[in-house]
């Protein structure tokens, strides 16, 4: 994709960011992501793109990249930025957010994202949540080493004390941050949500991403969206355990559509879409992954390709992609990711516990 024709001028905050570095932005139309990066991540993306077609499909589409002036000049666009309300897909109520911590329920008490990264250089990147109503976004930190080889002796041990006192030790992943719908504002779930969570409370952060967890959970759906949202990350799993990588602090990013009446009406269109009649049927639909995690269905299958090519995009029920690359690198030779993997097996484990 040319980014040439993308204003940095006009670029907004970006606020469907449910953890990570402070500093991302978006246009207009909200259906992309600025986001800084340094030369390591672009690089990841760059080789990514060119040798490994199979790993293409689990992250967000890389359109290419912008060079956004001296570090100073950026801080002032994203200043601006902040100082308008943001177009993006989804806009937070300020007069309603309700945001949880392990500590308190203060609103902006703790930081959501993190500092802005000192680059003038930034990735073009398909937003996943563009095109959702209501989109609940849940980020998973994944592996239980967190710093990679060039990372100074300081930086290691404040990882390993924090991968020690989280789930990251023990289930190779830790909630970054969460943002889930609650049918009139948002609820923000902080770092320090995720790091109070233990081995046997996490799931209450999935529970929440799928709206399980009310005094009145959409069980009814959550039956149908689950068997396909599991085989969504085996498929991930299974597709990094082919793969020798190194990915160190990457995330899985989950989006879920948060509110109720657009969820009902994307069941109802991809039931029609498939022309299935039975629930049970469509729960255990392999297309089903497929068509709702943005990764290609194999059209060679079906029978009137050009019909299909025609058809409206349905309407966006569930996502889950990696993201964030800054230490990831491919490693020929080195074998699969098997800390990377310890995470998403846990998260697969989890979520079998929920549909049974």
């Amino acid at each position: 994709m040319d980014t040439s024709h993308i204003q940095t001028s006009k670029l907004l905050r970006f606020e469907d960011a449910a953890a990570g570095h402070d500093g991302v932005l978006t246009d207009e139309s909200g259906s992309i992501v600025v986001k800084p990066c340094t030369v390591a991540e672009l690089a990841f993306y760059e080789e990514t793109n060119a040798r490994h077609p199979d790993f293409v499909p689990l992250i967000p589409t890389f359109m290419g990249t912008l060079q956004l002036g001296k570090s100073d000049q950026l801080q002032t666009a994203i200043d601006a930025a902040q100082s308008s309300t943001p177009m993006s897909a989804i806009v937070l109520p300020t007069d309603e957010v309700v945001t949880n911590t392990s500590n308190n329920s203060t609103p902006d008490a703790v930081p959501l994202r993190g500092k802005r990264i000192a680059t003038d250089l930034a990735v073009v990147l398909e937003n996943i949540a563009y095109g959702f109503v209501k989109p609940n976004i849940l980020d998973v930190k994944l592996g239980a080493r967190l710093w990679d080889d060039d990372a100074p002796d300081a930086k290691r041990q404040r990882l390993e004390k924090v991968a020690r006192s989280t789930t990251s030790a023990s289930l190779g992943f830790r909630i970054a941050g969460m943002k889930t719908f609650n049918g009139h504002s948002y609820k923000i779930f902080d770092k320090l949500y995720g790091r109070s969570l233990s081995q046997e409370t996490v799931k209450q952060a999935f529970d929440e991403l799928f709206d399980n967890a009310s005094n009145d959970p959409d069980a009814a759906s959550l039956s149908q969206v689950l068997p396909g949202a599991i085989e969504a990350v085996e498929d991930i799993e299974h597709t990094i355990s082919h793969q020798e990588s190194r990915m160190y602090s990457s995330s899985l990013l989950f989006v879920y559509e948060g509110d109720r009446n657009a969820r009902k009406i994307a069941l109802e269109a991809l039931k029609q879409s498939q022309g299935v009649g039975d629930v049970d049927d469509f729960a255990t639909d392999k297309a089903f992954a497929a068509q709702n995690t943005g990764q290609p269905i194999d059209i060679a299958k079906n029978d009137d390709d050009d019909e299909d090519m025609d058809e409206p995009e349905l309407p966006k029920l569930f996502d889950v992609r990696v993201i964030d690359f800054a230490h990831a690198t491919w490693t020929p030779g080195a074998g699969p990711d098997e800390n990377m993997l310890h995470g998403i097996r846990s998260i697969i484990d989890i979520m079998k516990q929920m549909a049974s």
